[in-house]
């Protein structure tokens, strides 16, 4: 087994630190390793520290974001984790985003809110 002693994430980067134990004749000897990486890896878990709904699903000219609480920021980011859009919306727990400029595809929405809670999550766009 590879228990992992801690872990560090954002939807963006996580710190990974293993330690491996290694048992030969009786001895045991521990190895451990650290990895960082970069990105949203696919088949990332959806965040859900915020209630937060897309709509509609999939998305052509507009992509609405409704929250429980105020809306800090909206981030959109392509498959491979690039940033592609920031924005700022100017209503309370209603943002809608327009994603005419985004190719069709899969693509991921970080919400912050205004207690820097964050939810991220999957849409498709058409």
């Amino acid at each position: 087994t590879f228990p992992v002693r801690s872990i560090s994430r954002n939807p963006i980067s996580a710190n990974v630190n293993f330690v491996f134990t290694l048992l030969y004749s009786g001895l045991e000897v521990d190895y451990p390793f650290s990895a960082h990486f970069e990105g949203i890896p696919q088949g990332i878990n959806e965040i859900n520290e915020i209630q937060c709904m897309l709509f509609p699903i999939p998305a052509k000219d507009l992509l609405n974001i409704q929250t429980e609480n105020s809306i800090s920021s909206v981030e959109i980011f392509d498959i491979n984790g690039k940033l592609l859009k920031v924005v700022t919306p100017n209503s309370n727990n209603l943002a809608s985003i327009n994603v005419t400029s985004l190719a069709s595809g899969i693509y991921f929405v970080k919400v912050l809110d205004e207690n820097q809670k964050i939810a991220v999550k999957k849409f498709v766009k058409q």
